[in-house]
């Protein structure tokens, strides 16, 4: 969870309503940015629902659908490292990309203050001097300019939609203001009719599927670093691989298989030189036996050929004749062996 994050980073979210990428930059909220992309790329939007979403103002996410793990997040318990320093909003340099925040753009800067429209920054709680503090896990969207609205309380917005801006006005908006929050923002006019944040952070998904059955959710989050990213490796076998490591894993891959294939194809080349030369040794002994005459003598003949081809020929012109050529064929095999053994050694040793 100490990871940093890249310095660009894109975090598409795929919802039941369609997805959109938020593109982060690092240099506007440095604490903010490493959070997201340390729970994204370990899941811990994924099943979470967008439970509270306010047309003409904001669109609000982040409490992990497991009570064990959200209950970590949640700022009231104070759980070691959950709360992430304050950090004051930026305001940013035009670059000429970012169409002024109204739609699907390109760019970090697109000038003006932090919180303007569809800008993602993290939800927070108001500290004495009414400063927005305690940020851990949630995160909005401002569906509207919020820059007069928001800036001024301190939240620092660090990323903002680059694709898919349509899929936010169809998340499901009819809940309204969470129940127990409508005091926040009466001039709103929305109905108050969602969840209670204790039950959302004490029952998680299970409080959601039954009691709001229409709330639109996030299935995953997709995070991919943006060309020329610094801060971040292909994959360092923690969580989810980065973006890069389907390439890295598929080249790996086909170099495997490539290199299997000639280790095969290699081996049919040794094996059919040593059948060429072990049919070529016993060429005339394999014909002799095709044609009826067996390999070896029969009776006295074969006892003589076990014990010894040197020994001397029997009285009878066709058992010296067999064990002749019992002897040529016993030192045609020895031969044949021999050679094997030195076809086999010279194919498969590399050379020096």
């Amino acid at each position: 969870m100490q990871r940093r994050g890249p310095d660009t980073c894109d975090y598409t979210f795929h919802t039941t309503a369609g997805s959109v990428t938020f593109r982060a930059w690092r240099a506007l909220s440095p604490h903010g940015a490493d959070r997201l992309h340390n729970l994204a790329r370990l899941g811990y939007y994924d099943g979470s629902p967008l439970y509270r979403v306010l047309p003409g103002f904001v669109a609000q996410f982040g409490v992990a659908t497991e009570p064990s793990v959200s209950a970590v997040y949640d700022w009231r318990n104070d759980v070691p490292g959950a709360i992430i320093p304050d950090e004051a909003p930026t305001l940013r340099e035009s670059s000429g990309g970012g169409g002024g925040g109204d739609g699907d753009g390109e760019g970090a800067a697109d000038g003006g203050g932090s919180n303007g429209k569809h800008w993602l920054a993290y939800s927070a709680s108001y500290g004495a001097a009414g400063f927005a503090t305690n940020r851990t896990a949630e995160l909005f969207v401002s569906l509207v300019d919020n820059t007069e609205r928001l800036d001024g309380k301190g939240f620092a917005a660090f990323a903002k939609v680059m694709d898919g801006a349509g899929t936010l006005d169809r998340w499901y908006a009819g809940y309204g203001e969470m129940d127990g929050a409508c005091q926040l923002h009466k001039e709103g006019g929305w109905v108050c009719d969602g969840p209670k944040e204790e039950r959302l952070y004490a029952q998680g998904g299970a409080y959601i599927d039954t009691a709001f059955p229409r709330m639109d959710r996030i299935a995953w989050v997709e995070v991919e670093a943006a060309a020329g990213a610094g801060g971040g490796a292909l994959w360092d076998g923690e969580g989810a691989p980065g973006a890069g490591a389907g390439v890295v894993w598929w080249l790996l891959m086909v170099l495997t298989v490539g290199v299997g294939l000639a280790m095969w194809a290699r081996r049919c080349v040794v094996s059919e030189k040593v059948r060429s030369r072990v049919l070529n040794a016993f060429g005339g002994a394999w014909a002799g036996t095709r044609r009826g005459t067996p390999l070896f003598g029969d009776g006295e003949e074969a006892t003589a050929a076990v014990a010894g081809a040197g020994a001397a020929p029997a009285a009878r012109g066709v058992g010296g004749e067999a064990s002749s050529s019992l002897a040529s064929q016993a030192a045609v095999v020895l031969s044949a062996g021999f050679e094997l053994g030195k076809a086999t050694d010279m194919e498969t040793t590399p050379a020096g």
